[in-house]
């Protein structure tokens, strides 16, 4: 049976250092890069949310304190191109201290500028 050569003499002890050293810069950069290559991730609310919560402020109208529901319980479904349907639910507090809980679907389209329009709101007392 033949004789494996050695990778480094046992009495070598600057190699198998540098070796060590090599793998960790290695390791090192190489976390570095995966690190900073991550896609940056947008931390607001979705533009659709925010419409859709703008156009349901209108149409309660000024004086009133809204309470909208969290972003993880507010549902947007993509209806096709440029077409949103938001569903969620706000609790509307009156000046006088009346308050209505309501849900509400707002329909959105995307305009060519951008700018998303509301094409349908629905708002339902519970």
């Amino acid at each position: 049976m033949p004789e494996l050569p050695l990778l480094f003499e046992p009495k070598d002890r600057a190699k198998p250092i540098l070796l060590g050293l090599a793998i960790l810069l290695v390791a090192i950069v190489g976390g570095g890069v995966g690190y900073f290559s991550k896609p940056v991730v947008a931390t607001g609310p979705p533009p659709a949310i925010v419409a859709a919560e703008t156009f349901v402020r209108y149409q309660l109208g000024p004086g009133i304190q809204l309470e909208f529901s969290p972003r993880e319980w507010t549902k947007v479904e993509n209806l096709g191109p440029n077409h949103y349907l938001v569903r969620g639910w706000v609790s509307a507090l009156s000046g006088k201290g009346s308050s209505i809980a309501y849900n509400y679907s707002c329909e959105l389209e995307r305009k060519q500028d951008g700018d998303l329009v509301a094409k349908k709101i629905d708002l339902v007392a519970q």
